[in-house]
C-alpha cells in the first residue's frame, strides 16, 4: 500500500462508489473488489411447474410457466413468500422488475449482486435464478412478466417495421438491464401492468419492447461467446459439478474427481465445462472461494490465515496471489477498503 494508506483507500473507494454496480462475469478476472457478492452455494434443483402444480425433480428440467388459456403475457407479482426456484429456464421470454429486495443473482455466466429498482430481459430459454437475501415481510417485491415470442403470431416478429424490436429480442438471449431514464420509463409500465386485461396489456407489452429496441441503455449481461444450454443432460451435469464444487469449496478440488461424477472423460469434461461457463475448471473454483473470502472479510473477525483455510486455500500465500488476482488488491487491503467505505 502507498504511505498515505488512508487517502490510497478513500480515493479507491470513492472510485468504485461511482462506478456501475459490478457483476462477477463468470470467466472475466477483472472484478471490482468492491463487489461483495455470495457465492453459489444454493443447490441447483430445478421446479417445474405443470397446470399450476409444483413439485421438484431430480433430473433437471426445463420450467413451465403456468398459463391460464386467455393469456398469452403471464405477471407474476413476488413478494417476501417467494421461496424461490432454483437454477432453470423456460422457453418463453422473461421481463423482471426488481421493486424491493437484496441478495444475488445468476444469469447465464454471471452473477450480480440484486439491484433493487433493475429491470431485466431474458431471452428465451436462458438460465437464471434470483436469491433474494430476506423473508421478512415488505422486504421483497418483483414483478415478473413471462410471454412468448409469438405473443402476436408464428411471424410477426418477421414484418420490416419491427426489425429493431427482433434484434432486441436476439440480444435478450445473453439478458439485457435497463438503465437510466429507460429504467424509469419501464419501471411506470411495469408496474401499471397489472391492472391491464386483453389488447391493453398487449399494447403496454408493445411499447415496453419498442422503447428498450430503440434504446441505447439496454445492458447486455453475459459474456459475448455465452450460449444458454439447451440440453437436459447438460443442465443435469453441469448442476451436479456445481452442486459438487461449493459444497467441497474449503477440500482439495480436482477435475477428474468432478469428471467422474457427471460421467465424462478429464478432457471432456474441461471442454464442456469452459463451454458452459466461460472458464476452466481451476478459475471456476478459485472465484467460488475467492467470494466466500471476501464475504468472510466482511462480516467477520477472523484472522486472515483463518479464513484462507475456510476457504480451501492451506497455504496463506497462495490466498494472497490468487486473491490479488481476482480482487487486485491482496486480502488485508480489501478488508480496510471496507472500512473506509463504512465510516
Amino acid at each position: 500500500m502507498e504511505p498515505n494508506g488512508q487517502a490510497w483507500l478513500l480515493d479507491k473507494a470513492s472510485s468504485l462508489i461511482m462506478q456501475p454496480p459490478t457483476c462477477l462475469a463468470i470467466g472475466s478476472h477483472s472484478l471490482a473488489f468492491c463487489d461483495l457478492w455470495r457465492n453459489l452455494n444454493e443447490r441447483f434443483a430445478v421446479t417445474v411447474y405443470n397446470q399450476g402444480m409444483t413439485h421438484h425433480t431430480k433430473n433437471a428440467q426445463p420450467f413451465a410457466s403456468p398459463r391460464k388459456s386467455d393469456e398469452s403475457i403471464r405477471l407474476i407479482e413476488i413478494d417476501e413468500s417467494y421461496s424461490g426456484c432454483s437454477w432453470h429456464f423456460h422457453s418463453e421470454l422473461q421481463l423482471c422488475h426488481v421493486v424491493r429486495g437484496t441478495g444475488q443473482r445468476l444469469i447465464g455466466d454471471q452473477v450480480c449482486a440484486i439491484e433493487p429498482g433493475e429491470v431485466v430481459l431474458l431471452g428465451s430459454n436462458l438460465p437464471h435464478v434470483w436469491r433474494y437475501d430476506s423473508s421478512d415481510p415488505g422486504d421483497v417485491r418483483a414483478i415478473v412478466v413471462h410471454f412468448d415470442d409469438t405473443v402476436l403470431g408464428a411471424d410477426w416478429l418477421q414484418r420490416p417495421e419491427l426489425r429493431d424490436v427482433r434484434l432486441l429480442l436476439t440480444r435478450a438471449g445473453q439478458g439485457l438491464q435497463a438503465r437510466g431514464r429507460l429504467r424509469e420509463m419501464l419501471v411506470e409500465q411495469i408496474c401499471g401492468l397489472g391492472e391491464k386485461q386483453g389488447l391493453p396489456r398487449i399494447i403496454s407489452l408493445l411499447e415496453m419492447l419498442h422503447l428498450m429496441a430503440e434504446s441505447q441503455e439496454m445492458e447486455t449481461i453475459c459474456s459475448t461467446g455465452y450460449q444458454p444450454v439447451a440440453a437436459q443432460l447438460d443442465v443435469e451435469r453441469l448442476r451436479r459439478a456445481c452442486d459438487h464444487i461449493n459444497e467441497h469449496a474449503h477440500e482439495t478440488l480436482d477435475r477428474d474427481t468432478v469428471a467422474k461424477i457427471v460421467h465424462m472423460s478429464g478432457s471432456g469434461f474441461s471442454r464442456f465445462f469452459k463451454a458452459h461457463t466461460g472458464m476452466t475448471f481451476q478459475e471456476f473454483v478459485a472465484d467460488v472461494r475467492i467470494s466466500r473470502a471476501c464475504q468472510l472479510l466482511a462480516s467477520s473477525d477472523l484472522s486472515i490465515t483463518e479464513i484462507a483455510l475456510h476457504c480451501g486455500f492451506p497455504e496463506l500465500s497462495t490466498f494472497n496471489r490468487a486473491f490479488r488476482r481476482y480482487r487486485d488488491a491482496t486480502p488485508s487491503e480489501y478488508r480496510a477498503l471496507l472500512g473506509a467505505v463504512t465510516q
